[in-house]
C-alpha cells in the first residue's frame, strides 16, 4: 500500500515514552503550596472559619486577598499552627455569651396581665 503510514506499537516504543513522560514530569517543581480559603484553612486546622480570619486580621498568620477573599498556603498554614495557633474548635453554642435577664425585668407582667395593665 502506498501513501499508508504504518506504525508498529511495541511494548518498548511505549516503556520509552513512558519513561520520557516520567522525565519531564521530575523536572517540574512539585513545591507550589495550595492556596487554601478560610473555611478550607479552618477545617485543616480544626479551628472555627472565625478564628482563622481573627488570625490574618491580626497579622499572626499570612495570607493574601484575591478578589476580597483571602488565601493561606498550606505553608503559611502549617508556620502558623507550629508557632502555637490554637488547635481546637468551639461550638458555636459554647462560644455564645449567656445573658441573664435583667432584674428591672423580674417584676414585669407578663400575659394577660401585661395587656390589661395590671402588675402582680
Amino acid at each position: 500500500m502506498s501513501g499508508d503510514l504504518h506504525l508498529e506499537v511495541t511494548a518498548d516504543l511505549l516503556d520509552a515514552i513512558a519513561d520520557r513522560v516520567l522525565a519531564r514530569l521530575a523536572d517540574k517543581p512539585t513545591t507550589t503550596p495550595t492556596q487554601l480559603t478560610t473555611t478550607q484553612a479552618a477545617a485543616r486546622a480544626t479551628v472555627h472559619d472565625r478564628t482563622i480570619r481573627r488570625a490574618l486580621a491580626a497579622g499572626a498568620l499570612t495570607g493574601r486577598t484575591t478578589a476580597g477573599r483571602w488565601r493561606i498556603t498550606t505553608t503559611d498554614l502549617d508556620a502558623w499552627l507550629e508557632r502555637g495557633a490554637p488547635t481546637t474548635t468551639t461550638s458555636a453554642v459554647t462560644s455564645r455569651r449567656v445573658t441573664q435577664p435583667r432584674a428591672s425585668h423580674a417584676n414585669r407582667p407578663t400575659g394577660a396581665d401585661a395587656i390589661a395593665g395590671r402588675h402582680a
